[in-house]
């Protein structure tokens, strides 16, 4: 699904002559079709043929969704709308654990460090989209991502128990084992 959104916006910023935006996609892109590629060759348990057809597959079937959308149907509007929706599902999907993190009173259902980075990412283009004389396309999805990472951001911290969270290291197992450690060197 990352790869789809990567490349709807990258279409998208080759139409609406955005560098930046279609430069970071078709390098999110790349970046994911090199990850699913050597994902899918060192499956050992699918025999070689069904690994480099599959590979063939993804690769056939990502450019001709590329060179469809582009050529066939080259609306900034279209686009910019398949786009924003990919990114407002990405942006939503950590949704699904909310219920099972509430009944757990656990905060290990969201990790914090992708949050705030995606919150950062939200931030950025975000504000890239109001200094491009006002993108809805880019605004809308970012602008509501970065309220979704708020409230998740919120989520994390009232269920943080600095008792048996790793993060900070305050968990009691890794106090002992430092005090174990400074004896030997004492």
């Amino acid at each position: 699904f990352t790869i789809m959104n990567c490349e709807f916006w990258a279409i998208y910023g080759v139409i609406d002559k955005t560098w930046p935006v279609y430069v970071t996609n078709f390098t999110g892109f790349a970046l994911n079709l090199s990850y699913l590629i050597i994902f899918v060759l060192w499956q050992k348990k699918l025999p070689k043929f069904n690994r480099i057809s599959i590979v063939i597959a993804l690769v056939s079937g990502l450019a001709l969704c590329f060179l469809f959308f582009y050529l066939f149907i080259p609306s900034k509007t279209i686009i910019g709308t398949l786009s924003a929706v990919m990114d407002m599902c990405m942006c939503f999907s950590p949704f699904q654990y909310v219920n099972e993190m509430y009944k757990a009173r656990n905060n290990d259902y969201i990790p914090l460090s992708i949050t705030i980075f995606l919150w950062l990412n939200n931030l950025v283009w975000t504000a890239f989209g109001f200094l491009k004389e006002l993108d809805c396309f880019i605004i809308l999805p970012n602008f509501l991502g970065l309220l979704f990472n708020t409230n998740q951001i919120f989520m994390w911290y009232q269920f943080y128990d600095p008792k048996k969270n790793k993060l900070w290291g305050n968990n009691e197992e890794e106090k002992k084992g430092l005090k174990d450690s400074e004896s030997k060197f004492e």
